[in-house]
Formats: structure tokens, C-alpha cells, sequence
């Protein structure tokens, strides 16, 4: 079960993609409200150019984006490319992996007030450990899956715009992969650059996933290493 096909778009960078996980923990803003910048808004243009012709006229597609400020921004551009006004749902399923004080705190910080949690992070290993005030990976696919399942998603066709860490558990659940074959995804990534900013993911159901990605933005605007945040 599940919807008939999804276009998963990540969302385009923030300001948060653009600086370490010390320099987001000394500004005020929260992680759920970093804006695009202007390659990230330039991103968001290229990809809604590149689903007007990739959209079936004749189909009824629903629209879905996380809480987060950065999907939200980049879901307005693209339906402004689309010449679109459709109802959006914003759903907290879809929001990124909360790593709770390191999406908070600098890496000195936790040292100082946490120094047990770099040792329980290595034991338990990425895909299982739990931070303080924030989720492991299991936590996700929780939400993942009743996303899936939700009558509202099944036999539909839908566009999301989303989140970098949540796209790849994403990806584990529709493939069924391991956790082994899920952190090995983590760290080269879905190929053809499928967990880049504004990269673009379509997912066909018949009856077995595939799925095909593209990058309407590369080749045209200047890469910049950035981080899953």
C-alpha cells in the first residue's frame, strides 16, 4: 500500500547548510526557522522549472512540506513556477531527524554538559542512539510509516518537500534495506545526487519501487559542500 508515486524534493539551502554545527549553536534563530539563501532560492526556481515539464497535466497530485521554515520557502517558489495555488499540507511527519542538543548545542557545550553522550553516541552507533531532547533513527521511521499509511496518501500521487536525513530513512523503508545497506546510503548519498539541496527524487509504484533523481540546478549553479541540516 501506499501512494501511487511520490516526488520528493529537498528542500533548497538554508542558512543552516552553509555553517558547522558550532556556528548554528551561538545564533538565536532556531533550527526550524532558518531561511533559503540566495542560491538556495535559486535552487527552488530551477527545480519548479524542472517539474512544470515532468508533472502530468492529468493527474491530481496532493502537495505535503515539514513545519520547517526552509521546505516551506522552497515549496512557495516552486509553486510559483508552477503558476500552482493547491492545497498545501503541512505535516510534522515529514520533519527532519531531531538530534536534540547537537541541532542545539556547540560541540564544546556538549563536552562540558553532556560528556557521557559522544561516548554513547559511538557505542550505540548513528542509527540507533537517541539524544537528549531528540529522536533516533527508528523514532523517524515511525513517522515515516504512518505517513505512508495514512488513507489520505494511499493511491495518490504526491510532492513533498523535505528533509536531507529523513530522505534517506525514507528511502530505507520503501527498499527495505538494512540498517547496514541505510548508513553506508547515509554516507555516499542516493546516486545521481539525490540528497543534494533541491534535488528532485520520483518514485514510481508498479507494483515494486523505482526511482529515478535528478539535480535541475547543477551545471548551473556553483556547488558548495553543505551539511544535512
Amino acid at each position: 500500500m501506499g501512494p501511487k508515486s511520490i516526488i520528493f524534493v529537498r528542500h533548497a539551502q538554508s542558512i543552516g547548510n552553509t555553517v558547522t554545527q558550532d556556528e548554528r549553536a551561538n545564533w538565536d534563530i532556531p533550527n526550524h526557522a532558518y531561511q533559503l539563501t540566495d542560491t538556495g532560492k535559486q535552487q527552488a526556481e530551477m527545480a519548479g522549472k524542472y517539474l512544470k515539464s515532468k508533472l502530468n497535466s492529468n493527474i491530481s497530485y496532493l502537495f505535503f512540506q515539514s513545519t520547517f521554515l526552509r521546505t516551506q520557502m522552497t515549496m512557495g517558489i516552486i509553486l510559483n513556477e508552477l503558476k500552482m495555488l493547491p492545497l498545501i499540507f503541512t505535516d510534522s511527519r515529514l520533519d527532519e531527524k531531531w538530534d536534540g542538543i547537537y541541532h542545539d548545542l556547540s560541540k564544546a557545550d556538549i563536552q562540558k554538559l553532556y560528556p557521557e553522550q559522544n561516548r554513547l553516541r559511538d557505542r550505540s552507533g548513528y542509527y540507533h542512539y537517541r539524544a537528549p531532547c531528540g529522536e533516533s533513527c527508528p523514532d523517524v521511521e515511525l513517522r515515516i510509516r504512518s505517513f505512508l499509511s495514512d488513507p489520505m496518501v494511499v493511491n495518490q500521487h504526491i510532492v513533498i518537500v523535505g528533509h536531507g536525513r529523513w530522505a534517506i530513512l525514507f528511502h530505507k523503508i520503501l527498499f527495505d534495506l538494512t540498517v547496514e545497506e541505510f548508513l553506508k546510503l547515509k554516507t555516499s548519498g542516493l546516486k545521481d545526487g539525490g540528497t543534494k539541496n533541491c534535488s528532485v527524487i520520483e518514485y514510481q509504484r508498479t507494483p515494486f519501487w523505482s526511482y529515478k533523481c535528478n539535480v535541475p540546478w547543477e551545471g548551473q549553479l556553483p556547488e558548495q559542500e553543505t551539511e544535512l541540516a
